[in-house]
């Protein structure tokens, strides 16, 4: 399975939705092997409109403990909108079973972005050198029912195969970091490279096209436009920086 660069802190994150760093080929779970946690509920913030607004919030917390090999857990996370219906769901793997259980929700989300039209609810995540995407146009008339098939799809598809292939099949990934300065990332070169700046600051959807705004080093800033088939379609980097061609 072809591996993601990643660079120190933000490399945490990648570990996480990677998880073990086992073959796509490793054996699937078997829906019996698992353990499910009561939910996790709160609310997470979204942007309608340029509006922030609230929509339910569910996370799940699922293990595996084997005598052999790597543990395995998974957090799985639900939001509705419950004024439309709109419904979406994610997860993170771990091979770390012990994972504290403080803030769950809070650390989930920290590296995204969550956006509701009146059709859609939708996230992007940053994890260097990538920006990974993925939408939903599905309905619910309660928080029971997004919920019931959240879980149904997660459990199928860790018995069809495992958490990389099933996470490789419901998010969509555009490498940023190839049309990008180094400085961007790092800031001068001579300082030595222990800190990575870059941080998602906002996601817009007019259409069928976003725009991703990113902060980096010595304050600058990114403008990254995509297209409905995953493309960029232009780079803005102000003040100083230049992006590559």
């Amino acid at each position: 399975m072809p591996k993601l660069k990643a660079y120190l802190s933000l490399s945490i994150l990648i570990m996480l939705i990677i998880g073990s760093g086992m073959d796509a080929s490793a054996t699937p779970l078997l829906d019996d092997e698992l353990k499910q946690s009561a939910p996790f509920n709160s609310t997470v913030q979204v942007i309608k409109d340029a509006q922030v607004t609230n929509v339910e919030a569910a996370l799940f917390v699922f293990t595996r403990n084997v005598t052999a090999g790597e543990n395995f857990r998974a957090e799985v996370l639900v939001l509705r909108d419950p004024e439309t219906g709109l419904s979406w769901w994610g997860f993170h793997g771990s091979s770390d079973p012990k994972r504290p259980n403080e803030d769950l929700i809070s650390r989930y989300i920290a590296n995204h972005k969550f956006y509701l039209s009146d059709d859609a609810i939708g996230s992007v995540m940053l994890s260097i050198p990538d920006l990974w995407f993925k939408e939903s146009l599905e309905k619910y008339p309660s928080m029971a029912d997004a919920t019931s098939n959240a879980l149904k799809h997660f459990k199928s598809g860790l018995l069809t195969g495992n958490e990389h292939k099933l996470f490789y099949s419901i998010f969509k990934s555009i490498n940023i970091a190839k049309n990008l300065p180094f400085e961007f990332f790092h800031g001068d070169l001579w300082h030595p490279m222990t800190k990575i700046h870059a941080k998602l600051e906002s996601v817009r959807k007019q259409g069928s096209n976003w725009t991703v705004s990113l902060s980096g080093a010595d304050s600058a800033k990114l403008d990254v436009e995509i297209n409905a088939n995953y493309q960029i379609t232009r780079t803005i980097l102000y003040p100083d920086h230049k992006a590559k061609n």
